[in-house]
């Protein structure tokens, strides 16, 4: 009796052996379908060994950069509490529940986004944008897509060809995402940043029918919420850059449109103003075009008064607000005669 009993003991545990030899194989099949599916270069955390910017952090004036949990977490360390919830079987369906968790709400993207985790939020997104069609038409995707890209493309300097490149990859998927669903702040928003900073890269006939388009962006947009700053900002942007334009330019504009785009440095700086009383002089960018415009309309006390302020504002050491500074010192020589 006792050698039986040892015999069914054995047998048993040479089960639950079996078992968990397998169990450990489905883990690791399931680790692979998520590295595939995601196109990650590693299995704990996603695209470990970027070429490109992957271990920066930029900090903008709008916002500081903090750091962020990974995109992707233990595959092998989910499924231990899985298993210990649920030891029958794992399928298809329990492997789709644990990405749902994780992808679905776009939380950690979101996060990465917020945080200047730039690389990591664009890869990530791209990789669930070619995944599927039903992916490509899926418009919570599609400007959280634009908005990496623009974010992506501010790293670099103007004219450099790798902002021109992430700015109309952009601009394509807020297009995308507008006929979609043209009432979504998000897209009106995102869509018009990449479209508005696109137009540095194109001659006078498209800039002019593509500023059309971004300022019927801009006018829906801000009609739904008319004290979003970064909305009015851009806003100021087309109004400066259209009073801006040179006699030619102008003439061109009528040639193309009975009624082409008019506007005045006061109309800039009315906006310009409304994003600084929200910004207190903590917006590198906006406190220059106010410095601008009062240049432009010879106020020039005014102009120092904003250029100084601008030399004082935080988060200002990355390559783009070097170049802003650069102007801002520029423009302050200038009040100065």
């Amino acid at each position: 009796m006792i050698k039986d009993n040892e015999k069914r003991h054995s047998q048993l545990l040479d089960k639950i052996n079996h078992l968990t030899d397998e169990i450990l194989v489905t883990k690791e099949e399931i680790i692979q379908l998520n590295k595939q599916l995601f196109k990650c270069k590693k299995n704990v955390t996603f695209f470990d060994n970027l070429s490109e910017n992957s271990s920066k952090k930029y900090n903008y004036s709008s916002s500081s950069s903090i750091v962020s949990d990974s995109l992707y977490f233990d595959v092998s360390e989910n499924f231990k509490d899985l298993l210990n919830d649920n030891t029958t079987f794992i399928n298809e369906n329990t492997f789709q529940k644990v990405n749902d968790t994780y992808y679905s709400d776009f939380t950690v993207i979101d996060e990465q986004l917020e945080n200047y985790e730039n690389v990591a939020a664009y890869d990530a997104l791209k990789a669930l944008y070619d995944e599927s069609a039903e992916n490509r038409n899926n418009v919570e995707l599609l400007w959280r897509l634009c908005r990496a890209c623009y974010q992506r493309g501010s790293e670099f300097p103007a004219k450099d060809s790798k902002l021109k490149e992430f700015m109309f990859e952009g601009k394509r998927y807020g297009e995308e995402a507008v006929k979609i669903d043209d009432t979504n702040i998000n897209v009106l928003k995102w869509a018009a940043a990449c479209t508005g900073q696109s137009t540095d890269f194109m001659g006078t006939k498209e800039k002019i029918e593509t500023g059309h388009y971004f300022k019927n962006l801009l006018d829906k947009a801000l009609s739904i919420d008319d004290t979003e700053y970064t909305l009015l900002h851009m806003r100021g942007r087309f109004c400066f850059s259209v009073a801006s334009l040179s006699w030619i330019e102008r003439k061109a504009a009528s040639t193309f449109y009975a009624t082409p785009p008019s506007s005045t440095y006061e109309d800039a700086l009315t906006d310009f103003l409304k994003v600084e009383e929200v910004k207190k002089g903590e917006w590198l960018e906006n406190l220059l075009y106010i410095g601008r415009c009062y240049y432009q309309m010879n106020d020039k006390s005014s102009s120092l008064k904003y250029l100084k302020m601008a030399l004082e504002c935080p988060n200002n050491k990355g390559e783009a607000e070097k170049n802003m500074l650069n102007e801002v010192q520029a423009l302050m020589k200038k009040c100065s005669k």
